[in-house]
């Protein structure tokens, strides 16, 4: 038995990480999403924070080109989002008990099924997975079910969504199950912007395509938009 408990301890100690982290799974899919979180800005600073806020450059797949600004918080898990283009304007606010969208001063209130679905979206992002990550949740599990495939579980048996890693453990793709179907995004090269390290670029098959521009982290909690 002496022999298995060293061969356990020398394992962990081959995957930086495993041993320290209260998140659930097999030591090498634990390590797997410990390097994920180190290469997007690490433990101390998804662990800190209130507020992620980001802007990005978007080719939409009408052909237009906006500006985008988005706030997620991190504690509540509520969302802003604002976005510009040359024709438009559009502003979306995502909390608990209250959802509403407004294009160009039109607003649209959400029915309670359809916040209840965006609210589910925004627990399986990358952000709110970097989260909990970062404070090492117990209750999330990660599996690895192939060498480049992380799966991340709320539990046992909830999937929130999976990663597809490269041979070095960088950040190639994210996909999650909404509204019934796969929703997939693939990502460029991981690169400094802002406070953080993230994707150059992002695009979905749906011909949505993005591009960082800035990113940081904030004290403050996140605000509903003025219609």
């Amino acid at each position: 038995m002496i022999w298995r408990y060293a061969l356990a301890v020398a394992v962990l100690v081959a995957l930086p990480g495993a041993a320290l982290s209260k998140v659930r799974g097999e030591p090498a899919a634990v390590a797997a999403a410990e390097r994920l979180l180190a290469a997007v800005g690490g433990r101390e600073a998804w662990r800190s924070a209130r507020t992620f806020y980001v802007e990005e450059r978007v080719y939409l797949a009408s052909g237009e080109v906006g500006d985008l600004r988005i706030w997620r918080d991190l504690n509540s898990g509520a969302r802003r989002i604002e976005r510009k283009t040359p024709t438009s304007i559009f502003k979306e606010w995502l909390a608990a008990g209250e959802g509403f969208d407004s294009r160009d001063g039109k607003l649209r209130r959400m029915p309670p099924e359809e916040l209840a679905m965006e609210r589910r979206g925004l627990m399986q992002e990358p952000y709110a997975i970097y989260r909990r990550l970062a404070l090492e949740d117990p209750t999330l599990r990660v599996e690895l079910r192939d060498p480049r495939s992380l799966y991340v579980l709320d539990g046992d048996k909830q999937l929130l969504c999976w990663f597809l890693l490269n041979d070095a453990g960088a950040l190639v793709s994210w996909a999650n199950v909404y509204n019934g179907a796969i929703n997939q995004h693939y990502y460029g090269p991981i690169v400094p912007v802002g406070d953080v390290r993230l994707p150059k670029w992002g695009a979905s098959p749906t011909g949505f395509r993005f591009e960082y521009v800035g990113a940081k982290f904030l004290a403050d909690a996140v605000t509903a938009p003025t219609p």
